[in-house]
């Protein structure tokens, strides 16, 4: 008698409530370490996007600089030359960054320009200012675009004369859609 009364103790086992409290706290945890997962990667993206568009810029500059002339800035010659860093992508036509979205890119005789588009609002409000410390002219919103070498279209966020426009960068980058989220530099 004894040794069926130790057998029922030992089989008792864990009740589907427990079970399912274990199940919901591990799926609570999966949540979560991806979020955290999904920020990091953005996080880094965004990292190499910035430092990428320096890195052009300043291989922009060595190429074409000592011409004095930017005219023949394309995403081709751009390609060509082996001046894309990393996070860039050159697909035949068009350089993609690291979000997948293309880069537009363009030169004038003393400038050249290249327009981000359909940016998440965090990457909006993070990339202008890190092209403000080299751009000579930015605008911001929907209508940025970068053409001829220019920066224009949008809203102005840093003027020729250095001046910045935090308003119109809350503005671009808060708004709704992604296609109201673009950002053109103009560079000489």
């Amino acid at each position: 008698m004894r040794h069926i009364a130790l057998n029922r103790q030992l089989q008792r086992g864990i009740t589907l409530t427990e079970t399912l409290l274990v199940l919901a706290v591990a799926a609570a945890l999966a949540v979560a370490a991806y979020a955290a997962y999904s920020v990091a990667r953005n996080d880094g993206t965004l990292s190499d996007l910035s430092s990428g568009t320096v890195t052009m810029v300043e291989k922009i500059r060595q190429v074409w600089s000592l011409s004095g002339d930017y005219s023949s800035v394309t995403a081709v010659n751009l390609s060509k030359a082996g001046v894309l860093p990393k996070p860039f992508k050159f697909d035949g036509d068009n350089i993609q960054d690291p979000f997948g979205n293309n880069l537009v890119i363009n030169g004038a005789t003393t400038s050249f320009a290249f327009s981000f588009r359909n940016l998440s609002s965090e990457n909006c409000s993070k990339l202008a200012p890190t092209l403000a410390s080299f751009g000579y002219q930015i605008t911001v919103g929907g209508d940025a675009q970068a053409s001829q070498g220019r920066a224009s279209g949008a809203s102005l966020y840093k003027s020729s004369a250095g001046e910045i426009n935090t308003g119109a960068l809350i503005n671009a980058c808060g708004a709704d859609s992604a296609s109201q989220r673009n950002i053109a530099v103009e560079i000489r």
